[in-house]
């Protein structure tokens, strides 16, 4: 009896799995006939799960890389690096920064300040001269082929008396530029507004036609090489000075000039002093930094300058950098 019930299961196990292949024949079947009738749908479906699947897979050998047991040398070496580039001055953006052609608002002496095309002027009425003459000097305007005026006026936009050319007649002083004609080229009005009175000093004809000359030049080059540079420059007055002419025009006993290059490798500036003489010696025998001009003059330039960038090109700098 227990063996007609084993042989009874056994036959109806072997029925089932007939059934179960016979319904995995006909979906195998129906499949099949589907995806001949419809293969673009079945084709993407099996893409599908075979990308599902490889993914799955990848996921499962993505497994988390031990950490790296931790190098004293190395991170030594890296706080190393990180510390130097703290100490470093930051460049960044600098073009956004305006009025670097200027100097900051003097209250200690007569200035009225006034904008050119070329350039900007800060004007002493007491002394006739300028306190300081500002400009940018691009790579593109030194190459500009604007004549030279020869034609000495006064300044529209100043208000107070100014030099004439009787003040230096038979005075033996040159009508000296502060702002060059030479960097005003690039402009017919920007050329013509250089001969202002206002942009004037009496110079020592050996100054004005020589080093002074000189820097002028060599300043034109530096532009060239780094695209732009400001400049700002004029007479040191200390009080006592001798006057010519009518009007009492202030003969200096010094000039300055003062170099900013914001655009090269690293901002860089150097200053200039020259006796209100002429001399053969080297240029480079005249530089000095700009933090001294400041002292000397009692005018802060370059002013606009995040004071992580102004305390360190104005308080030093390296001839070789610039010659």
């Amino acid at each position: 009896m227990a063996k007609k019930r084993k042989t009874a299961s056994k036959s109806s196990n072997h029925r089932k799995f007939i059934n179960i292949l016979l319904l995995l024949f006909v979906a195998v079947c129906s499949i099949g006939l589907l995806w001949q009738s419809n293969p673009d749908y079945f084709n993407a479906q099996y893409r599908k799960l075979k990308k599902e699947f490889t993914a799955s897979q990848d996921s499962l050998l993505d497994l988390p890389t031990p950490p790296k047991k931790e190098n004293k040398k190395e991170n030594q070496k890296e706080n190393k690096k990180e510390s130097q580039k703290a100490d470093q001055p930051v460049t960044a953006n600098l073009r956004s920064i305006k009025g670097l052609n200027t100097a900051a608002d003097l209250k200690d002496r007569p200035s009225e300040v006034v904008r050119h095309t070329g350039y900007v002027v800060s004007f002493n009425s007491k002394g006739k001269v300028p306190n300081w003459v500002g400009w940018e000097l691009t790579k593109v305007e030194t190459t500009g082929d604007s004549k030279r005026t020869n034609r000495f006026i006064a300044d529209p936009k100043i208000k107070s008396q100014q030099a004439t050319s009787a003040d230096y007649s038979r005075s033996g002083y040159d009508r000296g530029h502060m702002a060059p004609a030479g960097d005003m080229s690039w402009s017919t009005t920007a050329m013509k507004e250089s001969f202002y009175f206002t942009n004037m000093c009496p110079q020592a004809p050996n100054l004005n036609r020589g080093i002074w000359k000189s820097l002028e030049d060599q300043t034109r080059e530096w532009a060239k090489r780094d695209s732009a540079i400001y400049v700002i420059c004029g007479p040191v007055i200390k009080g006592g000075e001798k006057t010519i002419g009518p009007n009492k025009v202030i003969v200096p006993t010094q000039f300055y000039k003062v170099i900013l290059s914001p655009y090269g490798k690293k901002p860089k500036a150097i200053g200039f002093l020259f006796d209100n003489d002429g001399s053969l010696e080297q240029l480079s025998r005249f530089a000095v930094s700009v933090d001294s001009v400041e002292k000397l003059t009692g005018i802060d330039f370059f002013h606009g300058l995040p004071d992580s960038v102004e305390n360190v090109v104005e308080g030093s700098f390296k001839l070789n950098e610039w010659f």
